[in-house]
């Protein structure tokens, strides 16, 4: 059974892991360098996204900035907790980041890291010192993936008992990895994860319709930005407030817990990063599986789409609280996160990309069609394996009754494609998706120069944090 640490152990565990000489194995490493690679494939994908692009740039135009965090794909330079938004916003824009056992998506800290370690590194050259390293850059993408995911696992902050949203879990992660980044000590990073906790929690409801909409592609930027700005105002002297958790009548575990103790297993080493889950079809993680069963089923469906009578998807319980939605999909934000509309379009066309969440396709009035004869029933087995931790499977099935009583094969899918199950194809797959995600903004030899530099671990590592970043802004 695991173990945890107390209320009062919280922010001092996380400070020790944090600020520990702790090493992290060659494997690890590089499957933090493989989520590098993912994130600025999503985030230059992201490019084409109006709702996102404008989000992007300095908060008054024309600001310069010292130092400033060069952007990447867009040519700006930032202060340090403006990049940590943009970053992170264009990594999550479009739900096709990395993603965990316990939900969330851990590459929202990137933005925070890489913007705290660009921003000290150029201050550093600027005053002769040497600059950080991309391998501090995998070491603190391996704290936060270790932090946000075993505090979402242990708390479930976003469970309609609570009704948090889970970027509490990116905030609390950015807030400590941009203090060790931008080079403040453990206490400096103590009072800063003190003042996080007095900003309470966000609320979920902007994942859930009627509220769901854009917000909750840069709910995970704004926490991570929040998280730098709480660093550097820590650093500069902003004191702590050490019973923020725990105390009896104002604290974050009384208003926000029910009194309940925040926990976190009292392990930590890789063990999120070293089960990640990658995305290879932009949809909830939960869904994947689903989606991945209705393409099986296509080539069966492809003439009889009339002659359906009932659709049985089985799931487990966080795919159905998540993303079982009945009536109306009026925005993108809607769609992506209702497994009825993913499966219709995985039934229909035998695929799911961006562009099927567009008015374009959703006005197809098939999806509708298939979306009324779905029944989404909760598979026991399929929760019970979900939850435990010693498989964590995401399984989904599906079967298809025609008018006439004639049935599709049951189609069963426990681990979709990106599960670290699989992770002998992950780079085959990682690669095509950089390609794929890339393309219209990076020529064919850039491509390949920026993946051969990201797939080379060894070199990597050893390359200065600033010297990484001007690269990807050569286009």
């Amino acid at each position: 059974m695991t173990k945890y640490a107390t209320s009062e152990q919280f922010i001092v565990q996380l400070v020790d892991y944090v600020f520990s000489k702790k090493q992290f194995s060659p494997s690890t490493l590089k499957l933090a360098s493989y989520c590098l690679m993912d994130s600025i494939a999503c985030a230059i994908a992201s490019l084409d996204e109006i709702d996102c692009a404008r989000h992007m740039g300095p908060l008054v135009a024309g600001t310069v900035v010292p130092n400033g965090v060069p952007v990447f794909g867009t040519g700006a330079h930032l202060d340090p907790v403006k990049a940590a938004f943009d970053i992170s916003a264009m990594i999550r824009w479009m739900d096709f980041s990395d993603t965990t056992f316990a939900g969330g998506h851990p590459s929202d800290s990137i933005g925070a890291i890489l913007a705290s370690a660009d921003y000290r590194s150029r201050n550093n050259l600027s005053s002769g010192q040497p600059p950080l390293l991309m391998e501090d850059v995998f070491i603190a993408i391996t704290q936060a993936y270790e932090i946000q995911g075993m505090v979402s696992v242990a708390n479930k902050f976003d469970h309609p008992d609570i009704g948090i949203d889970h970027v509490i879990g990116v905030k609390i992660a950015s807030t400590l990895l941009a203090v060790k980044l931008l080079g403040g000590t453990a206490e400096i990073a103590k009072a800063a994860l003190s003042n996080m906790f007095m900003d309470g929690g966000t609320l979920n409801a902007y994942r859930h319709v009627p509220n769901a909409g854009p917000r909750k592609s840069w709910a995970g930027a704004e926490a991570a930005s929040r998280g730098v700005w709480l660093a550097m105002a820590a650093i500069k002297g902003e004191p702590g407030y050490f019973s923020s958790l725990g105390e009896p009548v104002w604290g974050f575990e009384k208003v926000f817990l029910g009194g309940n103790p925040i926990k976190i297993p009292e392990s930590l080493d890789s063990f999120v990063l070293d089960n990640i889950i990658f995305k290879f079809y932009p949809c909830q993680r939960n869904v994947t599986t689903a989606l991945e069963c209705a393409i099986q089923l296509h080539p069966w469906l492809l003439d009889r789409i009339d002659s359906v009578r009932k659709i049985n998807i089985f799931s487990q319980d966080e795919a159905i609280r998540r993303t079982d939605k009945l009536g109306p999909l009026l925005t993108r934000a809607a769609r992506d996160h209702c497994m009825q509309y993913i499966v219709s379009i995985g039934l229909l066309h035998g695929r799911l990309t961006q562009d099927d969440y567009l008015d374009e396709i959703a006005n197809d009035p098939r999806i509708d069609f298939l979306r009324d004869r779905m029944a989404v029933v909760e598979s026991p087995i399929y929760t019970k394996n979900h939850h435990d931790l010693s498989i964590r499977s995401c399984a989904n099935a599906i079967q298809i009754e025609l008018l006439d009583g004639t049935l599709s094969d049951l189609v069963e899918i426990e681990f979709p494609s990106g599960d670290p199950s699989k992770r002998d194809k992950v780079e085959a797959a990682l690669l095509e998706k950089f390609h794929t995600s890339t393309q219209a903004h990076w020529d064919q030899t850039f491509r390949d120069a920026t993946s051969m530099m990201l797939l080379d671990l060894k070199a990597l590592q050893k390359t200065s944090v600033p010297d990484f970043m001007d690269s990807l802004q050569a286009h």
